[in-house]
């Protein structure tokens, strides 16, 4: 690419990245951050097709989570597994906030209406 194109390509507001990269091809993030350590790390676990309903608490600190399993049957099957060390919430913009809400954490007036039990309060969750 010359300067003149990312000149271009920095003045239109579109610079090309090339973060998830492995032998010089695209790879998924999967693929490129979580394939190569699945067999070296003992304790990590990914399960395919679920979706986690929400995070367990005891007292104020996450212990675990309940997910969903068994999509492509129609039937929803729950389960629970328990954390070792911690919980780490890295659901995106979306289903970040939208796992804490649904698990107790949040706006009070949000919680109210939605009947959810409050395990902690953040007053300015929503005003990003």
């Amino acid at each position: 690419m010359t300067v003149y194109m990312e000149i271009l390509l920095l003045l239109s507001g579109f610079t090309p990245r090339e973060f998830s990269k492995r032998f010089g091809r695209r790879v998924s993030a999967y693929a490129g951050y979580i394939s190569p350590f699945l067999r070296s790390r003992k304790n990590l676990k990914v399960i395919a097709d679920a979706e986690v309903n929400r995070l367990v608490f005891n007292g104020n600190r996450a212990v675990g989570v309940t997910y969903f399993t068994n999509f492509s049957r129609g039937v929803r099957s729950n389960n629970f597994v328990r954390a070792r060390k911690e919980v780490i919430v890295s659901a995106g913009i979306i289903g970040s906030p939208l796992l804490l809400m649904r698990s107790g954490i949040g706006p009070k007036d949000d919680l109210t209406r939605a009947k959810v039990n409050i395990i902690f309060l953040l007053k300015h969750a929503k005003k990003h």
